[in-house]
């Protein structure tokens, strides 16, 4: 075997201890393993290939059928003994993968017929010194003799296994229908897929997850083996007018067995034969694999959403048409995404007008208002979105009759909309009241993900970090980081000074997306809030080379060479960012630093107009209260301006407004240090108070996430 590092060699040591301590706990996974070994899921992953060249879940399970091995060949008890003692609950599973790692059953190293095992790791293949033929027999014929007096005189007996979890997944149903519209039997699947989901016992996996197999000619077994579950559910659906045919199929995974084969035919004349036949499909799968359902379980399986039968096709549409907006293509067309929005919204419209009471379509209406069009840069329609979103969703919330997945996003919106806003406690109230009533299923990756999301836009760095790794280390192998997850890593580090983390998330973005310009920036980014200049307009140069548009590139160019005071550059590259923009039909936000630019190379006129519509700009922020006026942005804008208007009680006084910020970023602090903006205030006592009380502010978060960064250990 190759010889490691000792770092390396204690690394596996370690591993090996932590899985023996472990041995016999069938729900100890990556995860568990990574949190044992107090480093990050990622960084595990990556250390188990390249010194094993095998996953860490098949580290896992492989160790586990080694320590099997020894264990049976001790005799120290049965083979489902055994199994239990390696932490396999299912006997015939750990048949089954000891089988396929040794080519041989547990039962023949009980029975003596193996003598010695040499496993090729390299090739996969063990090779074995056999027993003499005869003996084999002898043994052979004695077991078939015994079990076939065991099955003869003691046929009432059942051995008895331990039930499988149940974890399930539902398949995308396949469309046997005449016509190729998919909304409506994509609506039949999510919704069997949301009553499972609805039962306690089950685990059911997300649509998302399940979503990559639609069209896959994989096996069924392999599908369950990637998705980690012990059941699938497949299905195909056609409707003939008022018709509709679904053909089930539910297996379980580890025997290959079809536990269920049913053909479900309905008229569907109102909404309730449609819901009937879903919840009567759902109790069937819940029955074949045990599963308990409670009376208030079965009461929301059943219970009408509607009964406005065309309301409800309404809602369907329209949620597939959200789902075409959210699609990977529709997020790289954005075009297409507004178009996708629009057909959504309309849709969920038409089915409120039908029913004014219908949950679902207010939810995803109520959703579009103030997670989409709530982010206008028209502060009068982002004002108007924000607050009929809040309507409609104080609306579900004022319902007598909305189950507690509604009435819990009702609440997680109000408190989305209060984050726009910029009003964290009030956010964090509806937030708080939203998780309580929230189903125990509701995955942990999801929940730290939220955290991570919510503490980021309040630029609470520490909590931001923290939730988002946890995110991650919860992740299921199937899913992939989010891309604003690891942005939001790569931005928390830089803006708390710790830029060698900060570095490392802009990697994991970029071999996430593949967008060399944005990661060239990142870098940037990261050298220019360390002080590195020229390395910045390196990394700046190579992007620019790739794509002398960019807008990014260009904004981060001006910046840069203005910082630096070198103006006529940082002209240059303004009005080019400039044009960029205008070619691609983007709106310019007001920027006072660029009318400061113009100022620096003669151009007073252009200089003084900027100034003017970003002052009338930062004061209506503050008017409508959007969230850069709660943030206290705004003011920071304010004072910069005033300042190089020179009327310094004025940048005084929304410099102080800026001070009630808790935390500071190190963009802020080099902002207050260095920007020549502020050189008519800076000598002034009430600017270095404020200075000071920036500077301290930056050193405690910065503190913080060192801290935290010690205790977490290594992150990769």
């Amino acid at each position: 075997m190759h010889k490691g590092s000792i770092s390396e060699q204690e690394f596996l040591k370690k591993l090996s201890e932590v899985v023996e301590a472990n041995l016999h706990n069938e729900g100890f996974g990556v995860n568990e393993l990574a949190t044992e070994l107090r480093i990050s899921r990622i960084t595990l992953h990556r250390k188990v290939k390249t010194l094993l060249k095998k996953s860490v879940s098949e580290y896992i399970r492989e160790y586990k059928l080694k320590r099997a091995y020894t264990f049976l060949k001790e005799k120290r008890g049965t083979a489902s003994e055994i199994s239990y003692e390696v932490g396999f609950h299912n006997p015939s599973y750990f048949n089954k993968c000891f089988h396929e790692y040794y080519g041989f059953t547990p039962g023949a190293v009980l029975n003596g017929l193996v003598a010695d095992i040499e496993r090729d790791e390299q090739n996969g293949f063990t090779t074995r010194r056999k027993i003499s033929r005869r003996k084999i027999l002898i043994v052979t014929m004695a077991f078939l003799l015994f079990f076939a007096i065991i099955v003869g005189v003691v046929k009432p007996f059942k051995f008895q296994q331990k039930e499988l979890e149940k974890t399930i997944a539902v398949l995308p149903f396949r469309n046997n229908s005449p016509d190729s519209t998919n909304a409506y039997i994509n609506g039949l699947m999510e919704s069997i897929l949301n009553n499972l989901q609805i039962i306690e016992e089950l685990d059911v996996k997300s649509r998302t997850s399940v979503e990559q197999y639609r069209n896959t000619t994989l096996p069924l077994s392999q599908i369950a083996k990637e998705l980690k579950v012990n059941y699938i559910v497949e299905g195909s659906a056609a409707k003939y007018g008022d018709e509709i045919v679904l053909n089930i199929q539910l297996l379980d995974a580890n025997s290959d067995h079809h536990l269920l084969g049913e053909t479900y035919q309905r008229q569907i004349k109102e909404v309730k034969d449609y819901i009937d036949i879903q919840a009567e499909i759902a109790t069937d799968i819940a029955s074949k694999i045990k599963a308990r359902i409670t009376e208030t379980e079965k009461e929301e399986i059943k219970r009408l959403p509607t009964e406005n039968l065309a309301a409800y096709r309404h809602y369907e549409r329209g949620n597939e048409y959200l789902k075409l907006m959210y699609s990977n293509q529709a997020t790289y067309n954005h075009d297409e995404s507004k178009r996708n929005q629009k057909k959504a919204k309309a849709e969920f419209e038409k089915a409120i007008a039908l029913d004014s009471s219908f949950a679902r379509p207010l939810l995803y209406l109520s959703n579009i208002y103030i997670s989409n069009l709530g982010n206008s840069p028209n502060f009068e329609l982002q004002s108007a979105y924000l607050d009929s979103g809040l309507f409609l969703a104080e609306k579900v919330l004022s319902l007598n009759d909305v189950v507690k997945g509604s009435y819990a996003w009702a609440l997680n919106l109000k408190g989305t909309y209060y984050q726009t806003k910029g009003m964290r406690d009030e956010a964090m109230k509806y937030f708080k009241q939203s998780e309580k009533i929230k189903s125990n299923d509701f995955l942990k990756w999801h929940y730290y993900q939220s955290l991570a999301v919510r503490h980021f836009i309040f630029e609470e760095y520490t909590e931001s970090i923290e939730n988002a790794l946890k995110c991650i280390n919860h992740l299921p192998e199937e899913e992939k980081t989010p891309i604003y997850i690891l942005q939001q890593l790569d931005m928390s580090f830089t803006n708390t000074g710790h830029f060698e983390q900060a570095k490392k998330f802009a990697e994991k973005e970029f071999f996430s997306n593949n967008d060399s310009i944005s990661y060239l920036i990142n870098l940037a980014k990261i050298e220019w809030s360390s002080e590195n200049n020229q390395k910045a307009l390196e990394y700046l140069g190579s992007a620019y080379k790739i794509d002398s548009t960019n807008t990014g590139c260009l904004y981060w160019y001006t910046g840069v060479y203005a910082w630096q005071k070198e103006y006529s550059t940082a002209l240059s590259y303004l009005e080019k960012y400039i044009l960029a923009k205008e070619m691609s039909g983007s709106e310019i936000t007001p920027n006072s630093f660029h009318g400061f630019i113009f100022l620096q190379n003669g151009r007073h006129k252009k200089a003084d107009s900027i100034f003017s519509v970003a002052i009338k700009h930062h004061e209506k922020e503050i008017e409508y209260g959007v969230q850069n006026a709660n943030k206290f942005y705004s003011h920071g804008n304010l004072a910069g301006i005033y300042s190089v208007k020179n009327e310094k009680e004025k940048a005084l006084e929304y410099l102080n407004d800026f001070n009630q910020r808790k935390t500071i970023s190190i963009m802020w602090l080099k902002i207050f240090q260095e920007n020549p903006m502020f050189d008519n205030i800076r000598n002034e006592p009430k600017f270095q108070e404020i200075l000071a009380d920036s500077e301290k502010k930056y050193q405690k978060e910065h503190k913080r996430v060192g801290k935290f960064l010690r205790e977490f250990g290594e992150i990769d």
